[in-house]
């Protein structure tokens, strides 16, 4: 091994001869470098000294392997836009601060047993085969943003952090680890930020599932470990590994894909989302399946029965499909709930989305007494000896809910238009504006069946006394008429209101009712008007010679909205 000794008094000469690179190391073409090796045939090596001035080594080239061997820098080393062709090597040295921006290193980077006394900066660098830091002591702030390591030789190694305290801020927003990196035995006393940072799978070792790994970290107190995404890119697109050894401070999540720790980890992490040390925030996927976030401004009473009424869905889902489905509430206060649900069920999103919205027609369909039929999943099309008990106890459970609704507004606590939101936690169809209506007659019908209530309100704009007649308020049909109409279209819709009522059935009185709300409506909604009136002449089909007539109504008043 060729090693260039200096002493004090001659190291500016060093430092030229070393910069200029007018050291010629004479080696084996062929040989193989190992990596991580503090010396080898092929270094140029500066070992036991003290340097008073600035180490300024700032656009240069070198081409073989340099080391700096426990050496003090007391004013720190400057290596702006060096180049370092076949590696570096930091080892037991005392640096005052270092400042590698721009710098490109080919081979190994390491840093062993160092202390910095001030900053380090290794903005916008390039470490193409990876680096490694171990046993050393970060004493102010540590910035390495914008850099991008990577393994461009594909060696075996890893890249590594290990042993290692930062006592100040530390920085890596927007970087690339085009390798596989670990965090390891790191202590953390400030900030620690990991934002934005893209990980390139392709480029690490297959046998490892994930290419980043955190590893036995502890975060003192006042400190706080950040992973934070952006809003259509979140964090961590591939597993990832994360335990603590020590947390007194804070670990954050933002628009992170949380649900890509392994459950093994991920469930240490949720005990201390209870003590309010581990956030998981804004935009985060914390699980591997989950709905977008659902936002109600309601009060207490129907927050309540929403979470009842997802509950039952849960209840049903989960014994319907042999999967499982979970609720989630992310922000409540006195007049706001926010909520989705979510599984970790090994299916595609688009499974998720098509088994939530055939379970959504399948629960109510006990509400029109048909038989659920299971669609998605066909190896259990076979309804199981006591799928009739759970459909009796789901049923029941959403007729309780109705009923503790109406109360609500006996006693005031509700209003009529906040049984869609309650409804709503069972929301996933495309065509809810049109089953919605059809959903509260059918609730109001089973109502009154079981005997829960003799006379109540029925839920659609003004209240109804005394549900199970068949007498349709007069006010709508005078109000409904007062919307434009000619004095023919008038007359028919009269005529078939007086039908209707005649016929004394309840469905389509109730039908009709919602009908003739909806034409008095600012904005009536042509596709809801033609569902009902479809429904009104099933239930009577002596109307359906007044379809096309009515169809014309219906088309009037929409343009009359739009015009």
């Amino acid at each position: 091994m060729k090693t260039l000794t200096i002493s004090d008094t001659d190291y500016s000469k060093a430092i030229q001869l070393l910069a200029d690179n007018r050291i010629t190391i004479e080696s084996d073409p062929d040989m193989s470098i190992p990596l991580f090796r503090e010396s080898t045939e092929n270094t140029m090596n500066l070992e036991g000294q003290t340097f008073n001035l600035e180490y300024d080594i700032s656009g240069k080239v070198f081409d073989s392997h340099v080391t700096f061997k426990d050496i003090v820098f007391k004013l720190g080393i400057k290596a702006v836009g060096a180049v370092f062709n076949n590696g570096v090597t930091f080892s037991g040295c005392t640096l005052r601060s270092v400042n590698l921006t721009k710098s490109k290193v080919v081979g190994p980077f390491e840093l062993f047993s160092c202390k910095v006394d001030q900053w380090s900066v290794f903005t916008d660098s390039l470490f193409e085969d990876g680096l490694r830091i171990d046993n050393c002591r970060f004493c102010e702030r540590v910035i390495f943003d914008r850099v991008n390591v990577k393994d461009e030789n594909h060696y075996w190694y890893h890249s590594e952090v290990s042993n290692t305290v930062f006592e100040s801020y530390v920085d890596f927003t927007d970087s690339i680890f085009d390798a596989r990196f670990i965090f390891r035995d790191i202590e953390i006393w400030g900030d620690f930020n990991f934002i934005n940072v893209r990980t390139v799978s392709e480029n690490y070792d297959k046998e490892y599932r994930s290419s980043i790994q955190f590893i036995n970290l502890s975060i003192l107190e006042n400190a706080t470990l950040k992973f934070i995404g952006r809003e259509g890119k979140k964090l961590f697109s591939e597993e990832i590994v994360l335990t603590l050894k020590k947390l007194y401070g804070l670990v954050i999540f933002k628009y992170t894909n949380y649900y890509n720790i392994p459950e093994v980890y991920r469930r240490k992490l949720n005990e201390f989302i209870l003590t309010n040390k581990v956030i998981v925030g804004k935009g985060c996927i914390k699980y591997r399946l989950q709905t977008d976030l659902i936002t109600h401004i309601t009060g207490s009473l129907n927050q309540k029965l929403i979470e009842d009424m997802a509950n039952t869905f849960i209840n049903f889902f989960t014994k319907h499909n042999r999967i499982n489905l979970g609720f989630e509430i992310t922000e409540r206060s006195a007049n706001k709930i926010s909520y989705f649900y979510f599984s970790d069920e090994n299916i595609s999103h688009e499974e998720f989305i098509k088994y939530l919205k055939y379970t959504e027609e399948d629960i109510w369909s006990l509400i029109k007494n048909e038989q659920p039929k299971r669609k998605i999943n066909e190896n259990l099309a076979v309804i199981a000896s006591d799928d009739n008990r759970y459909f009796n106890y789901t049923k029941a459970s959403l007729v309780s809910i109705f009923y503790q609704f109406q109360l609500g507004l006996e006693y005031g606590e509700t209003l009529p238009n906040d049984l869609e939101k309650v409804m709503g936690a069972i929301r996933f169809s495309d065509n809810w504006d049109s089953l919605f209506p059809n959903l509260v007659y059918l609730l109001n019908r089973n109502f009154n069946q079981n005997n829960l209530q003799n006379n109540f309100k029925l839920i659609m704009g003004d209240y109804f006394e005394n549900i199970s007649g068949t007498v349709i308020n007069r006010s709508l049909i005078s109000d409904s008429f007062n919307t434009g109409f000619d004095t023919e279209a008038a007359k028919l819709l009269q005529e078939i209101t007086l039908v209707v009522e005649k016929s004394g059935d309840k469905n389509a009185t109730e039908l009709m009712t919602s009908f003739l709300e909806e034409l008095q409506k600012p904005a009536p909604k042509k596709t809801l008007l033609k569902s009902l009136w479809n429904s009104i002449t099933t239930a009577i089909p002596a109307l359906i010679s007044n379809t096309e007539k009515v169809v014309d109504i219906i088309e009037k008043v929409g343009n009359m909205a739009t015009s």
